[in-house]
């Protein structure tokens, strides 16, 4: 669980619990890059917005649900991908 500000994102749980849920992490990224930098996103927009809609139709949450879906399997394939050369590097050195 997490909340967002401009160029922050406020976690409930452990950084690593939240860099272990791609799904979240892309969710998050999005709101700070592609809504509060802009200034899309704010404070007031976002609670009028839960207002009229609730948290899941939510304007704001549809578009981050949207971007993380959308970007997800191209992103784990990159974590993979990293993950794959660290571990080769790693056994590679001499002990």
């Amino acid at each position: 669980m997490a909340t967002t500000r401009r160029r922050r994102i406020y976690l409930r749980g452990s950084a690593a619990e939240f860099f272990d849920d791609p799904t979240l992490l892309l969710h998050e990224y999005f709101h700070v890059l592609k809504q509060w930098e802009p200034g899309l996103l704010t404070v007031r927009h976002y609670f009028l917005e839960w207002l009229r809609h609730g948290y899941w139709r939510n304007r704001f949450e549809i578009e981050a649900r949207d971007f993380a879906t959308a970007h997800f399997l191209h992103f784990r394939a990159l974590l993979a991908r990293a993950k794959s050369r660290t571990g080769a590097a790693d056994e590679s050195r001499p002990a």
